[in-house]
């Protein structure tokens, strides 16, 4: 893992974070006196961990948006997009397998980091904790099965349209909502290029759908719906397993 430039004790945690895992963060509670609980803190584009490390710590995350990718030279492969609520390679980490992929902060970000083997061990006699892990591993994969299908059956358009709505569905805002990062982040979570985006983000905008700087908006919804068809998997998200990925 590399090392924040800011490392320090947690303090406090989001509520409905911790709401969602009660478990593993009642043992984050014990954890802060047993010295095994830290807090991280990284800033836009820090690189967390790298392809082929092998982690130390769960990292939960608190506060930001966190990439899972693969950085090379030629082209960047976004995977999958963490934000609050969600666990950094939980897998890798309880299982000592490398990395698949790089983790990356595209905003801010806070962690509370647990040392892996307490949470293992706290695993092996604690059936909350252990399921609450597993529903984690659980709703990544279908997650990253659900993005297998939009590369693999929808065009580069029908991908950013269904993307961005989703945005806006989760936005407080009826009908609008605010890209949370660059349009270069944006184009490679759709698996596309920058200048493919832009004619992506030209043609969304014939059915209702445009993306004005970081701004969303949404004119048109039933024509954007019938433009994301077929209908490739049910429901939009893994929220009914607490995860928070996208």
């Amino acid at each position: 893992m590399a090392k924040s430039e800011s490392l320090e004790l947690i303090t406090g945690h989001d509520a409905a974070v911790a709401a969602e895992m009660p478990a593993l963060w009642e043992f984050a509670g014990r954890g802060k006196g047993l010295g095994c609980l830290s807090n991280h803190r990284f800033a836009q584009g820090e690189l967390i961990c790298s392809s082929g490390d092998r982690i130390d710590k769960l990292h939960i995350l608190e506060r930001g948006i966190v990439e899972l990718c693969q950085l090379h030279d030629a082209a960047e492969c976004s995977v999958l997009l963490l934000s609050a609520g969600d666990l950094l390679f939980p897998a890798a980490g309880l299982f000592n397998e490398p990395c698949l992929t790089s983790a990356r902060a595209i905003t801010p970000v806070r962690t509370a980091a647990l040392e892996i083997e307490a949470v293992k061990a706290e695993a092996q006699h604690n059936p909350a904790v252990a399921m609450e892990l597993s529903r984690a591993v659980a709703g990544q994969w279908r997650m990253a099965v659900r993005h297998i299908l939009d590369l693999r059956c929808r065009s580069v358009p029908q991908r950013l349209a269904k993307f961005l709505l989703r945005l806006v569905d989760e936005s407080s805002h009826p009908d609008e909502a605010e890209l949370p990062f660059s349009k270069g982040a944006l184009a490679a979570r759709i698996g596309t290029t920058p200048e493919t985006l832009s004619r992506a983000i030209q043609s969304i905008a014939t059915i209702g759908l445009l993306l004005r700087g970081r701004k969303i908006i949404l004119r048109d919804r039933s024509l954007v719906t019938r433009f994301c068809e077929p209908v490739l998997y049910p429901g939009e998200d893994e929220r009914g397993l607490k995860v928070h990925a996208y």
